[in-house]
């Protein structure tokens, strides 16, 4: 070779090794450096590195540095990734090719490496491990399928909803879906059109069980903006379902419940108007606490809108009254007494009149008579 032209050669090979994007530094035998072009410096932060090794710029242990050397110097070659400590603190992943050159006794005389920043690739490949766990463990199912339908993805919960296990990418969303194809295909241009599609799709699984399942769904278009990929979301409606539908089922029985319970209230306490201004509430059973709380609502409410003088309540049917009751029928004859009304006591039974007594109720301003139709008589003569 001419020497003009080993010189240009060699002038050449300086310029791309300074203008090089990779770091590339030589060192002896001992790891000392010799050369490092700008790259290199760029990446360890230092303005130069004359005189110091590599256990200067790698925070990796000193073992670990030596079998990479001793790996290279054994092989020719090593490869892998060391990370690199700057001046002001900061790590730096790097990926480092190291080749061993040897002199002419076949000793190792010098190491050439290259170095690759790799910290932005790291961390992605970091976060997609993320995501990648994130969405296998995700209890929606995810799918991805090519523009055709055909799965290329599914994660756990997907392939678990489905039935189909790791065989979801022999199948395309047509054969998933119980929906026909004409309704699949709308779906599908819907979401091509506006970038995002949402709804109510039913899957059919190899059992014949059939999922309500709620979808929706993304596009993801190619570089020249064509669509390539359906990302979808699925989420098992079912037991909503059964829990709404529960929900419903309880609502609709406290309305009944409601509803007969207001039925009973106006069954119990029938204030019977007889004569002008004369009312009878006639009750029958057992009059517990609230009960007694609907016999006063309904006598003043209905002394109210009758504007009666006399309300006869007949307890010829109640067979025991205890305290609270007994007190609860005196408050409200009270309080129709406020209202202008009389209140009329019949059919008091011997072991109420007994209990009455023992209990001290005071029936002081209420006239009582035998019988209903003794207090009808009494109440309708006075008025003659």
């Amino acid at each position: 070779m001419h020497p003009n032209t080993e010189r240009i050669s060699l002038e050449l090979y300086r310029i791309a090794i300074e203008n090089a994007a990779e770091g590339i530094a030589l060192n002896h035998s001992d790891t000392t450096f010799l050369y490092c072009n700008p790259a290199y410096l760029a990446m360890t932060g230092h303005e130069t590195l004359d005189g110091k090794t590599i256990f200067d710029v790698y925070v990796n242990s000193p073992e670990q540095l030596g079998a990479a050397a001793q790996a290279a110097i054994t092989t020719g070659k090593w490869m892998g990734d060391l990370t690199m400590r700057r001046p002001d603190g900061t790590l730096l992943e790097v990926n480092v090719s190291v080749v061993a050159l040897y002199d002419d006794a076949g000793n190792p005389s010098m190491f050439v490496a290259l170095a690759r920043n790799v910290s932005d690739l790291r961390r992605a490949e970091t976060q997609l491990r993320s995501f990648q766990t994130l969405i296998e463990s995700a209890p929606e199912g995810v799918s991805m399928s090519h523009a055709d339908g055909r799965f290329f993805y599914a994660n756990k919960a997907y392939r678990a909803m489905t039935g189909l296990g790791d065989a979801i990418t022999d199948y395309s969303i047509f054969d998933v879906y119980n929906e026909p194809t004409d309704i699949m295909g709308a779906a599908a241009q819907q979401s091509i059109e506006s970038g995002y599609w949402q709804g109510e799709l039913t899957v059919k699984r190899p059992d014949t069980i059939l999922l309500p399942v709620d979808v929706s769904v993304i596009t993801l278009y190619d570089d020249a903006g064509q669509p390539s990929t359906f990302a979808a979301i699925a989420r098992d409606m079912t037991e909503r379902r059964r829990v709404a539908a529960e929900a419903q089922r309880a609502a609709l029985q406290q309305e009944i419940i409601e509803a007969q319970q207001t039925a009973l209230r106006e069954l119990s306490t029938p204030l019977l108007p007889i004569a002008d201004g004369v009312l009878v509430l006639p009750l029958i059973g057992t009059i517990d606490s609230t009960r007694a709380q609907q016999v006063m609502e309904t006598l003043l409410l209905d002394v109210a809108k009758y504007q009666a003088h006399t309300v006869i309540m007949d307890i010829t049917g109640v067979h025991a009254v205890d305290t609270q009751v007994a007190q609860a029928l005196i408050r409200a004859a009270q309080s129709v007494r406020l209202l202008g009304a009389e209140v009329v006591l019949t059919g008091i039974q011997p072991q109420i009149a007994q209990t009455m007594v023992q209990l001290g109720i005071n029936l002081q301003n209420i006239s009582t008579y035998a019988t209903l139709q003794a207090a009808v008589a009494a109440t309708l003569g006075s008025r003659l």
